[in-house]
């Protein structure tokens, strides 16, 4: 993509990603993931009133770019992390709950705004090394969560830009939404029928592959048989 800058920043509390942000809404994102309030809970930062401060920076987003589609993440579990072992997954649970609370006047005001739950990822997806960072199978599983709620936005045409969903046959809800968006020319969401899913692309170069080999097996054959 044209715009890939990217940022990250080791133990940011939500506070701290509200201020680093704030200039970067400037640039009108079509779509913001946002994940935080680890280090609140991390480092005990009024935890109780975590959720209502990742609240004011889901405000802000919204108001600072409201064609935005706007996916907030729930926080995957801790597991005893060795910064502060006392720390389980019941923190994050408590704070997910209240999340979902938080959520739902967004949710239900007309915002394009979603929650994504990252529900999938459990305390054995989490490094024992520091009992924060997932592991790579626990980062697959955030990817996951994260391309679900992509493409459920592009499908509700939250995000107006092209932006290739995976083909559902089997889907009659897909196919409504199909028939409401404009097609690509309009700079809407790129019909399903025109995505070449990554199995058809693999199976596709297998066979050319194929091809290629027996062509040039035969032309091999072909010059011994005219030595001969």
């Amino acid at each position: 993509m044209a715009k890939n800058q990217h940022e990250g920043h080791s133990g940011f509390e939500i506070g701290e990603v509200s201020a680093k942000g704030r200039p970067d809404y400037a640039e009108q994102p079509d779509v913001v993931l946002l994940m935080a309030g680890t280090n609140d809970i991390m480092h005990e930062l009024d935890v109780g009133n975590a959720p209502e401060r990742l609240g004011l920076l889901i405000g802000e987003i919204v108001t600072a770019c409201p064609d935005a589609a706007v996916l907030v993440g729930t926080l995957p579990p801790m597991n005893h992390p060795i910064e502060n072992p006392k720390l389980s997954d019941k923190e994050t649970i408590a704070f997910n709950t209240a999340l979902e609370g938080v959520m739902e006047k967004f949710t239900t005001g007309g915002n394009q705004v979603a929650l994504v739950d990252m529900d999938r990822v459990t305390t054995r997806h989490i490094n024992t090394n520091d009992g924060v960072h997932p592991t790579d199978e626990g980062y697959a599983l955030i990817a996951a969560a994260w391309h679900d709620g992509l493409v459920t936005a592009a499908r509700k045409g939250w995000i107006r830009k092209p932006f290739l969903v995976p083909s559902d046959e089997h889907s009659n809800e897909t196919n409504q939404e199909d028939d409401k968006q404009p097609n690509d020319s309009q700079g809407g969401k790129i019909n399903d029928s025109m995505v070449w899913s990554l199995e058809q692309l693999l199976v596709g170069a297998l066979v050319l592959f194929t091809l290629g080999w027996l062509a040039r097996r035969a032309i091999d054959i072909s010059c011994r048989r005219n030595k001969r």
